[in-house]
């Protein structure tokens, strides 16, 4: 017996394809999602820099507390010490470093760093005041000893 050939379907499966009006709004709302994750992404970040402003031993942490600003630094309060930063920064800003071992010294224009200028006047003034140790200076500044040691040359 011979078989029968299998029955082959006149019409070809009808394939689904989205107009470009469905494809632009399917892409409109995944745009919406990704613009609000972005809003959240953003209020994150500024939560966690404010955050970290307050954690650290820094000068933005007391600038409300004259009483703690004139204990650290001797300055009468935050005004008067950012008026002495006003006027230093030009001059700090174009400060050499030296670097070096046993006597050899290398010149070196100051890094950026990882400090704001105004927290490294604020840590050595902090130094000068209170007399803290490196390592401790290291700690509440949330920076190495060798830095600390290299900000203020000890």
């Amino acid at each position: 017996m011979d078989a029968e050939p299998a029955a082959v379907d006149a019409e070809p499966a009808a394939v689904s394809i989205p107009s470009i009006e469905e494809q632009l709004s399917e892409e409109k709302e995944k745009n919406k999602v990704l613009e609000e994750r972005v809003r959240q992404l953003e209020h994150h970040l500024q939560t966690l820099e404010s955050t970290s402003k307050i954690e650290k031993f820094g000068l933005e942490r007391y600038a409300h507390d004259d009483a703690k600003i004139e204990f650290d630094t001797g300055f009468p309060n935050y005004n008067v010490l950012k008026i002495f930063h006003i006027f230093l920064e030009p001059h700090a800003k174009v400060m050499y470093q030296t670097y070096g071992k046993s006597g050899e010294k290398v010149w070196m224009r100051r890094p950026n760093g990882n400090m704001q200028l105004i927290d490294e006047l604020f840590m050595f003034l902090v130094w000068i005041r209170l007399g803290m140790l490196t390592t401790d200076l290291s700690d509440r500044f949330a920076i190495s000893a060798s830095s600390v040691s290299t900000k203020i040359n000890v």
